[in-house]
């Protein structure tokens, strides 16, 4: 036990010391003797404890849970309004200030921006925090209330992480004196961990607070008190998180400033214009740029880690804990060390990403979201020369508060885009699995569905999904808006359904290019166009005029993509230059009757080479 502790001490150093380099097998006076001395040793050349400190202090003022918001007036909203999704962080980031760099003297003692109290202060637009269902609280409840049989793909989640246990302050019994300190640790706090999970479909099941336990408290004859639980969350691949500011407390902000929530356009216009000031931090590698929002976990002083048996109080009775335990005062000075690593690894790890978590692909293991609080250590560790009964023992630390926003995006590998009514559920109905809803009245489709097209043997199956109708001015907010639109964000290509019995098909097809060009999905370079309700033998609505117009714009457009591709391909290194292949599907037409299953065959047949590679049967990358 002694040599096993001697060993693993002397291999460590202050940069490294956690819970888990504490003996925690009954340990003996001489093993934490031997740690006592190797964290004192460290205590002495510790220059920044005064620094974390002072910025703990600071921390704990100006938190990211609350942070301060800068408004502007109705007048200087910008007339456009950003729908398109940010893919860089440093599209919507700016960087107020920055830490002060750091020596290559610093550097070699192993002084980092985050213990010697760095912090990068940024800006975001306030609608990267939230979204404007959160915001119309009445709305995101009649949302989830009407989606949570189906489908939901938006949820707003409040987190709490566990306290960790105190430790305990115990002593073996003994029939004349108390015996030695057999004082257990706590346990820790709970953490909550996300899974990327495929047979989760939707969100629907997420809670809007998860709380895990807190750890208890250690008990006598050196056993540990019992860790909080850990919780689960399972989210369906194609889940992005982002960090969340309290919708309540932006409802509010908007309420002072007047302006109307129930407008949806100038709710977006006021989230684009009002800015976050946000503390971050840098990458551990790379510490030129901020890569990480900062969480916020309470932490208590440096030197107010202390619990101390029947009430005492150190700060409150210097005294009579100096005559209980006259090494209470070296003690608690060279402990410092310990405390300040712990509070360097909640820095370290108390921080999101600054574009949030895109779970793409299923995990194997799950994924650390929120740490909860370190256990204590109870007295046995403190039974070092001239100490055989200490009354005190070391604190849990607190757990961490943090709001999430999680958005679902569907991975299909294609998107039915169309106007209302244009038949893209009776489309998905016939070519897939799916059983979407079907009516004549417009806006049938709600919410999105997914369906997977199965193929002849020796082809491989596909997905498909149908989001609410588009219409003109949906950037706006007309019709159902583009909340739908990153539901094909990561599609492969883009079907456009366009109802035959219209009176201008290709206008609509046209609108339906500028919708998308807002949303930014700007260059559809492979996409099919399905012109249904082809049966329709009314005269007087041209379908067989309107179907060659379609036709004839078609290879219009597909001059002008390959074009693009020629030119740009030129402006390549000759080792990064591509071969065009004219005869790739770029744009292609199909006429078809869903209703009747009229030239159902062949519209899966050109879907299917949209997804994958003619010859290797490999999926194409997704649309830009």
């Amino acid at each position: 036990m002694f040599c096993a502790s001697r060993r693993l001490l002397k291999k460590s150093q202050i940069s490294h010391i956690n819970v888990a380099e504490v003996s925690n097998n009954v340990p003996t006076g001489a093993t934490s003797e031997l740690w006592f001395r190797k964290i004192a040793k460290n205590a002495d050349t510790l220059e920044s404890i005064a620094k974390l400190e002072k910025r703990i202090e600071e921390d704990s003022k100006k938190t990211n849970l609350d942070p301060e918001i800068k408004t502007v007036d109705k007048q200087k909203f910008s007339e456009k309004i950003s729908s398109k999704p940010v893919k860089k962080k440093y599209e919507m980031l700016k960087v107020l200030s920055r830490p002060p760099a750091l020596t290559k003297k610093d550097k070699k003692n192993g002084k980092t921006e985050i213990n010697t109290g760095g912090r990068f202060v940024c800006t975001a637009p306030l609608s990267h925090f939230t979204n404007v269902k959160l915001v119309d609280f009445r709305k995101y409840q009649e949302f989830q209330e009407r989606t949570k049989e189906s489908f939901t793909d938006i949820k707003y989640v409040k987190m709490i992480t566990g306290k960790g246990g105190d430790g305990g302050i115990r002593f073996e019994p003994s029939a004349t004196l108390k015996g030695p300190a057999c004082g257990g640790d706590g346990g820790k706090g709970g953490n909550i961990y996300v899974q990327a999970d495929p047979e989760t479909t939707t969100l629907g099941g997420i809670q809007s607070v998860y709380c895990t336990q807190s750890g208890a408290g250690g008990s006598g004859n050196q056993c540990d008190g019992k860790s909080g639980e850990d919780i689960l969350i399972k989210v369906p691949v194609g889940t992005h998180i982002r960090l969340a500011i309290d919708p309540g407390y932006i409802r509010k902000l908007m309420f002072d400033n007047h302006i109307n929530i129930k407008n949806e356009n100038e709710l977006r216009k006021a989230l684009d214009a009002y800015k976050v000031e946000m503390k971050c931090l840098p990458h551990e590698m790379l510490s030129i740029e901020p890569e990480y929002f900062m969480l916020h976990r309470d932490k208590s002083l440096i030197n107010d880690t202390w619990k101390f048996q029947d009430g005492l109080n150190y700060e409150n009775n210097t005294e009579e804990i100096h005559r209980i335990e006259p090494r209470f005062q070296s003690l608690r000075s060279k402990f410092r060390a310990y405390d300040h690593r712990l509070s360097v690894n909640e820095l370290t790890n108390d921080k999101f990403p600054i574009m949030g978590l895109d779970f793409n692909k299923p995990l194997d293991n799950p994924l650390l979201l929120l740490k909860g609080g370190s256990a204590g250590l109870g007295n046995m560790h403190f039974k070092i020369n001239s100490v055989n009964n200490p009354v005190f023992a070391k604190k849990g630390r607190n757990g961490i508060t943090a709001s999430f926003i999680f958005e679902l995006k569907l991975l299909a590998d294609l998107g039915l885009v169309g106007f209302p009514n244009a038949g893209k559920s009776t489309i998905l109905r016939a070519i897939s699995n799916a059983r979407p809803r079907v009516g004549h009245w417009e806006f049938t489709t709600l919410v999105p569905t997914l369906g997977t097209v199965v193929m002849p043997p020796g082809q491989s199956s596909y997905t498909v999904s149908d989001i609410p109708g588009i219409i003109e001015g949906a950037s706006e907010n007309k019709g159902l808006g583009l909340e739908f639109l990153k539901h094909i964000e990561r599609s492969s290509g883009i079907v456009f359904v366009l109802g035959m019995d219209k009176k201008d098909p290709l206008n609509e097809l046209k609108v339906l290019v500028k919708e998308l060009k807002t949303h930014g999905i700007e260059h559809v370079d492979r996409a099919v166009i399905v012109c249904n309700k082809c049966d329709i033998n009314d005269d007087s609505l041209n379908v067989q005029e309107k179907y060659k117009i379609i036709e004839d714009y078609i290879k219009i457009k597909n001059k002008e993509i390959l074009d693009q591709k020629i030119e740009k391909n030129k402006k390549k290194s000759i080792e990064n230059q591509e071969e065009i292949n004219d005869k790739d599907v770029f744009w292609d037409i199909v006429p078809i009757s869903a209703k009747n299953n009229q030239n159902i065959d062949v519209l899966k047949n050109k879907l299917f080479k949209l997804v994958f590679d003619e010859g290797n049967n490999k999926r194409k990358t997704i649309i830009d």
